[in-house]
C-alpha cells in the first residue's frame, strides 16, 4: 500500500517520487565542519592583509619626512653649483698716477624690433613715441636723439608694414609668407652703445613695469607695452683718456679683454681681473644664493700697471715730432726719452700714431712701434763708437792729426770716389766728429781693425734692441763675419760710418746711456711699479754692464760736445744756455729688391742732456725728411723735448741768451718795470723777460702758465684766443718772441698735464 501511494501520479501527470531519504549523521557534521574552517582561514587572511597593509602604510608615513628631505636634496643639487665672480680689469697709469688706461662700467640699450613693431600695432603708437620716451628718460641731446630715430625708423617701418598686412591677409599661403617676412626682421638691433649705470637700472624699472597694450599717455605708475621690446646689457669698456697719447706704448685689449698689444698685453696676467668660485644655489627666478662669503668687486680687481712714462712729456715730444714731420714732409719717424741714471724710458714716440680706442688704426704701418721694430742703417750716429775702438785699443790718441785728402777716399768695391760734406785736409779727431767725416772715420777704422771695431759695436747692443716687452722687435744686422774671421772689404770701410749694419732707434739710444754713465750701458725699461690692493711692488730692474772704460768716455764727451756748438753757435739741437752733445746721423734708404734709393734718406740725432751731469739720452728719428741731415731734419725735436724736460722735469731752466741789444733794450725798459729788479735777476727772471717781451713788441712764452692767466696775458695785448686740449699751456703757436706785428691777431694755445 505504502508502495502504491508512492506510484501514484500528480495531478500534473508527473510521478511523486516521495520525500528525501535523510542524510546520515556524520555526513553532516562534516559538510559543518568545512564551512567553519573556510571561513575562519579567510578571516585570518583578511586580518593578515590588513595588518601588512597597516603596516606598510605606517613604513611610508614614516619615512616621508626622510623622502622629502631628499627631494629637497635632490632640488638643491639641480639648483646648486658654483658661480663665477669677478671684477675689473687694472688701470695702467704714468709715473706721476695719471691715468693711461681705464676700465669703466657701462651698459648698451638693444632693442627686439618684431616685440617692438608687435607692441606699436597693438597701441597705435609711433616710432615717435618711442624716441620721445627713451629721450626723456636718458636726458639725450638734440643730435643724438636725431641719430636715435634716423636708426629706428626704416628697420621699423617695414616691421610695421609687414604687422598691417599680416592683420589684413586671409589666405593661408600670403600668411605665411608674411609670417616668413616678419621672421627676417632683425631679432635685437643695438640702438644705443653707452648709456650710463643709473639710466640703465631706471630702463630696466620701466621694462618691469611695462604693461603690454598700454599707451604711453595713458601709463601713470606703469610703463607702456613697448618698454618690453628694450632689453639692457650690461658690460665694462676699456677707455683710454688721452686718445692717442702713448697709444704704441700702452696697446689695446680685444672684445674680451685681453690685452693684445703693448702694456695691455705685457702685463696680461697682472691687469686681468681675479675671480672666485663661490658655491650656492638659485632660486626659482634664477637668483644666486651663496653659501660663503662673496668678496666685493674692489677686492677681485686687477693690478695696477705704473709706466715710466711721464705724460707732459709724453705730449711734448708726440707733439714736437708730429710739427717736425710736417714741416720736414717726411712719411713717419721716432723718438724716445731715456732716463740716463736709471734707463727709464720716460717717453716714447711714433709717427704715423696709433690711437687705441679705433681699431682702424690698429693695423698696418700706424700699428708698428718705429722705435721698436723699425729697422734702418743708423748712419754717422756710430762714429763715437769707432773713435772709442781707437783710443780703446790705443792706435789712436785724442789730440791726434790725420790727413784727411780733401775729403776724398776710395772704398774697395766702388768705381767712384766717396765725399765728405766738409772737405778738410788735415783735421783731428774732434774734428772729425764736429764734421761727421767720413774719410777720417774710415782710415780711424783701418788703423783699429774692422773685426775690433765690430767686436765693439757687438759689445755695446748697437745693433741690438732690448725687448721691453711691447712686442717682437726688429732684428740687428752687423757685417757678416766669413770663414777664417775675415770680412768684406766693402763691409769693413762702410761700416765705419753706419752702413752694412742695420739696428733701431733705441739700440742706439741705449747704447749712448754708455757716454752718459761712464762706460756702463743701461737697459730701457718700461714699468716702474705694480699696485695689487693696497700694497705696491717694484718691477724689475735690468742689470748695468761696463762696456767702455770711463777714461774713454771722458775723451769722447768734448768730441760730442763739439757736434752742436758750433762756431756760428747756429745748430739746429743747440739750446742756449745748456750744454749738451750728440751725434747726428744720415743714411741712404735701401728698399728691399731695389737697392739704394739716393732721393730717400733716414736723418737722426741722438744727444745727452746735460752733457756732463746728464739726466737724458734723447733719439730722434724722421724717414724720408726733405732736409737729408739729422741736424736740420731731427736737431730741431731734440732742442725743443730736451728744453722742456729740463724745465718741468730737472728744474734747470735755460738760461736765455742776451744779446747787446736785448741788453741795451732792457736797460731802456728797466725803468718801466712795475718793481725794481737788479740787471742779473732782470736777465735770468722769466716773468720779467715776458714783461720785457711786450715792451719790445715781442710775444710772450705762455708755456707752463694756466689757461686763465694766458688768457687774461692775451687780451692785455689785444690778442684772441685759439685752444687744443685742456689743462695748462704745453705749447703756443706762433713761437715765443715772435714780432707783435707778425701775429695775425690769433694765438693758438695747446693744453696739456705738465
Amino acid at each position: 500500500m505504502a508502495s502504491d501511494q508512492q506510484s501514484r501520479a500528480t495531478p500534473s501527470g508527473s510521478r511523486f517520487v516521495g520525500p528525501p531519504k535523510p542524510r546520515s549523521a556524520s555526513a553532516l557534521d562534516r559538510v559543518t565542519m568545512t564551512k567553519g574552517g573556510i571561513s575562519r582561514q579567510r578571516t585570518a587572511i583578511v586580518g593578515a592583509v590588513g595588518l601588512l597593509a597597516l603596516l606598510g602604510i605606517m613604513v611610508v608615513a614614516a619615512t616621508i619626512p626622510l623622502r622629502y628631505q631628499e627631494g629637497i636634496d635632490r632640488g638643491r643639487q639641480s639648483r646648486s653649483g658654483k658661480s663665477q665672480v669677478s671684477s675689473y680689469r687694472g688701470s695702467i697709469y704714468d709715473r706721476q698716477g695719471q691715468p693711461l688706461a681705464v676700465t669703466e662700467p657701462e651698459a648698451e640699450l638693444i632693442a627686439d624690433l618684431r616685440e617692438l613693431s608687435l607692441q606699436l600695432h597693438r597701441t597705435g603708437e609711433s616710432v615717435d613715441d618711442v624716441v620721445s620716451l627713451l629721450s626723456r628718460e636718458l636726458g639725450m641731446e638734440p643730435e643724438a636723439t636725431r641719430a636715435l630715430q634716423e636708426k629706428l625708423f626704416l628697420p621699423m617701418v617695414r616691421a610695421m608694414a609687414l604687422r598691417s598686412e599680416l592683420a589684413k591677409v586671409r589666405n593661408f599661403d600670403e600668411k605665411k609668407s608674411v609670417q616668413q617676412a616678419l621672421r627676417r626682421v632683425p631679432g635685437y638691433l643695438p640702438i644705443i652703445s653707452r648709456i650710463s649705470l643709473p639710466h640703465a637700472e631706471r630702463l630696466r624699472s620701466l621694462k618691469g613695469k611695462a604693461r603690454p597694450g598700454l599707451r604711453a599717455v595713458e601709463a601713470k605708475k606703469s610703463a607702456p607695452g613697448f618698454m618690453r621690446a628694450f632689453r639692457v646689457i650690461r658690460r665694462t669698456m676699456r677707455r683710454y683718456p688721452e686718445q692717442g697719447l702713448a697709444g704704441h706704448v700702452i696697446g689695446y685689449t680685444n672684445r674680451d679683454g685681453i690685452g693684445v698689444s703693448g702694456a695691455e698685453s705685457l702685463w696680461q696676467d697682472y691687469l686681468a681681473p681675479r675671480s672666485q668660485k663661490v658655491e650656492g644655489a638659485r632660486d626659482r627666478k634664477r637668483h644666486f644664493l651663496p653659501k660663503e662669503r662673496m668678496r666685493a668687486v674692489h677686492e677681485l680687481l686687477g693690478a695696477d700697471v705704473y709706466l715710466t712714462l711721464h705724460q707732459g712729456l709724453q705730449a711734448v715730444l708726440e707733439r714736437e715730432l708730429d710739427g717736425q714731420i710736417k714741416s720736414q714732409e717726411a712719411i713717419g719717424g721716432a723718438a724716445v726719452v731715456l732716463d740716463a741714471n736709471t734707463g727709464a724710458i720716460l717717453a716714447m714716440a711714433s709717427n704715423p700714431r696709433m690711437n687705441p680706442s679705433v681699431g682702424r688704426e690698429r693695423v698696418g704701418q700706424r700699428a708698428m712701434n718705429r722705435v721698436t721694430q723699425y729697422g734702418y742703417e743708423l748712419g754717422s750716429t756710430v762714429k763715437p763708437f769707432v773713435v772709442a775702438a781707437g783710443l780703446e785699443t790705443r792706435r789712436i790718441r785724442e789730440d791726434q792729426w790725420l790727413d784727411c785728402d780733401k775729403g776724398r777716399i776710395m772704398i774697395p768695391g766702388r768705381r767712384r770716389p766717396l765725399w765728405d760734406h766738409h772737405k778738410m785736409e788735415a783735421c783731428n779727431i774732434s774734428m772729425i766728429i764736429a764734421h761727421s767725416s767720413n774719410v777720417g772715420t774710415i782710415k780711424i777704422g783701418r788703423a783699429t781693425g774692422p773685426r775690433t771695431v765690430r767686436a765693439l759695436y757687438d759689445r755695446v747692443g748697437l745693433v741690438d734692441t732690448p725687448n721691453i716687452g711691447l712686442g717682437s722687435v726688429a732684428s740687428g744686422r752687423l757685417p757678416r763675419v766669413r770663414s777664417g774671421g775675415w770680412m768684406s772689404a766693402t763691409d769693413s770701410d762702410t761700416m765705419m760710418f753706419g752702413y752694412a749694419l742695420r739696428g733701431t732707434l733705441l739700440s742706439v739710444t741705449s747704447a749712448y746711456t754708455a757716454f752718459a754713465t761712464g762706460g756702463q750701458r743701461l737697459t730701457p725699461f718700461i714699468t716702474d711699479r705694480i699696485r695689487i690692493g693696497s700694497e705696491e711692488f717694484p718691477a724689475p730692474r735690468p742689470e748695468r754692464v761696463q762696456v767702455l772704460d770711463k777714461d774713454i768716455v771722458e775723451k769722447i764727451l768734448p768730441m760730442l760736445e763739439a757736434v752742436v756748438n758750433t762756431e756760428d753757435g747756429e745748430h739746429p739741437a743747440r739750446i742756449p744756455g745748456v750744454v749738451s752733445g750728440g751725434k747726428t746721423g744720415t743714411s741712404v734708404k735701401y728698399i728691399p729688391g731695389m737697392g739704394y734709393n739716393h732721393q730717400r734718406h733716414h736723418a737722426s740725432f741722438v744727444g745727452i742732456l746735460p752733457l756732463y751731469e746728464p739726466r737724458f739720452v734723447i733719439g730722434v728719428m724722421v724717414d724720408e725728411p726733405k732736409d737729408r741731415y739729422g741736424a736740420a731734419a731731427a736737431g730741431p725735436v731734440f732742442r725743443e723735448v730736451g728744453t722742456w724736460a729740463l724745465e718741468h722735469l730737472a728744474n734747470q731752466s735755460p738760461e736765455p741768451e742776451i744779446t747787446s741789444e736785448v741788453v741795451s733794450a732792457l736797460q731802456r725798459v728797466r725803468e718801466s718795470l712795475p718793481v725794481q729788479v737788479e740787471n742779473e735777476d732782470l736777465l735770468t727772471s722769466r716773468r720779467a723777460l715776458g714783461k720785457v717781451a711786450k715792451r719790445l713788441g715781442l710775444l710772450p712764452d705762455f708755456r707752463g702758465l694756466d689757461l686763465r692767466t694766458a688768457v687774461v696775458e692775451l687780451r692785455g695785448l689785444g690778442l684772441s684766443t685759439a685752444l687744443e686740449g685742456a689743462g695748462q699751456v704745453i705749447g703756443q703757436t706762433p713761437a715765443p718772441s715772435t714780432p707783435l706785428d707778425q701775429v695775425d691777431g690769433q694765438v693758438l694755445l695747446q693744453l696739456g698735464r705738465l
